[in-house]
């Protein structure tokens, strides 16, 4: 038996919290346990073999082990019955955020939104699909631009989604929540979405800066509050509501707590804290390290769970896994406005990603090199996190290198991983969400 290349670890005291990143599995042992264990020297008896074992802390072969992460990657690639769907409903915008993934140059002013005829056929495409692979799972996200820009289109994607029978469908509704209306929101298509999701990133001042309208207004922020409290009072829907960090807002994010606790926003949202996604247009002196951003979430969150704030706070959700990203599912999908294919949303702004339209059947050749594609190579499948990572974010190495099939590795924010584990521990709590 052999200590798992897939673990990584973490001191606390005279204990070792131990993770596995191919079971997920995550094990307590004393210190000198750890250290026999870690030097491959050790004896245990056949239930404390068995139990390592069964939670791939120890395998019988590094070989076995490989070709076990390699299996699951593909299984997940090639999982039929889940369908996944971003539907970007356009690509205009009433901000102009300076880290947007579209590029703070692009005004997105003039792009228009889905036409009835697309609409048309976007849904013979979705109905073929959930008949060609017999869907038993179907997850829409809707995103932009800003999609409320042209809510009844929201509306009228969510009646048609909802028609499915016998189906599992989860729905998100991304949006910077400046355009939702009391009307919209007491919608049933409203109600039945799974998810809403609306983003402050600091308190008044600091958000407005970060995040501005382009029509100059400065009640941004006070919008946003308001409608946080409209939607629970109505619904009793609680929103996620995303904070973005960096160096620029890191000092303030408790003031941004305290403040929704004032307003009594506290018990209408369910915080979800992200590194800021700089794109390499807007890549400025504000981006956070990988290790600043690890000291700083883990301050952040004690002080979220200590005010009573429900939240994501474990590392599932904290940490992106470029291993589950659907540019490599098989019926993983990004539809634009204009009907166009992408494998991820992050890419769709560039037509040269296309893998095709919903008014053709069949893909060009970028489908099938993002799906069959490895984007790893041997330094990565010997990495701790392999399994969560197979080679990283498409999107990252396009903006870090220019190519979308380079390796690129997260190694240095997954470590946050036993740290998040040590979190729930010290604080006897799972996710919240």
């Amino acid at each position: 038996m052999y200590y798992s290349r897939y673990n990584s670890s973490l001191q606390v005291g005279d204990e070792v919290i131990i993770f596995n990143s191919l079971t997920k599995s995550e094990i307590i042992v004393g210190l000198d346990v750890f250290k026999r264990l870690h030097s491959n020297k050790f004896t245990v008896n056949f239930q404390e073999a068995r139990l390592l074992e069964s939670n791939g802390i120890l395998v019988k072969s590094y070989e076995s082990e490989v070709k076990k992460a390699l299996f699951l990657r593909n299984s997940g690639i090639h999982a039929s019955g889940i369908l996944h769907i971003n539907i970007k409903l356009t690509d205009d915008c009433n901000m102009a955020c300076p880290y947007c993934f579209h590029g703070r140059s692009l005004l997105r002013t003039v792009g228009g939104s889905v036409t009835s005829s697309c609409f048309e056929q976007i849904k013979t495409w979705v109905q073929n699909r959930v008949k060609k692979f017999a869907i038993k799972v179907l997850t829409v996200t809707y995103f932009g631009g800003e999609p409320m820009l042209y809510k009844e289109q929201v509306l009228k994607f969510q009646r048609f989604f909802l028609e499915f029978k016998n189906i599992k469908y989860y729905s998100v509704l991304i949006t910077n929540g400046t355009l939702l209306t009391a009307n919209f929101i007491n919608s049933r298509e409203f109600g039945s979405l799974s998810e809403v999701q609306i983003t402050l990133d600091g308190v008044r001042e600091l958000h407005n800066r970060r995040r501005p309208l382009k029509n100059g207004c400065d009640s941004n922020f006070d919008r946003i509050v308001s409608i946080l409290r409209l939607i629970y009072s109505t619904t009793n829907k609680k929103v996620t509501l995303r904070v973005n960090i960096d160096r620029e807002n890191q000092s303030s994010i408790e003031e941004l707590l305290n403040y929704l606790i004032e307003e009594n926003v506290k018990s209408a949202i369910v915080l979800d804290f992200n590194k800021t996604f700089y794109n390499a247009q807007s890549f400025s002196k504000n981006n956070i390290t990988a290790s600043e951003y690890i000291t700083t979430i883990l301050s952040i969150l004690q002080k979220a769970l200590d005010l009573g704030f429900q939240g994501r706070y474990s590392w599932q959700e904290n940490i992106p896994l470029s291993g589950s990203c659907l540019f490599q599912h098989m019926n993983g999908f990004t539809i634009d406005h204009r009907g166009a294919l992408y494998k991820c949303q992050l890419l769709s702004s560039d037509m040269k990603f296309s893998i095709g339209t919903v008014e053709k059947e069949g893909f060009n050749s970028l489908y099938y090199d993002s799906v069959m594609h490895t984007f790893f190579d041997t330094d990565c499948v010997s990495c701790s996190y392999f399994p969560l990572c197979y080679g990283g974010c498409r999107y990252k190495a396009h903006e870090d290198f220019g190519n979308v099939k380079q390796r690129y590795c997260d190694f240095d924010l997954y470590q946050i991983i036993p740290k998040l584990i040590e979190f729930k521990i010290k604080n006897n709590t799972l996710s919240t969400n």
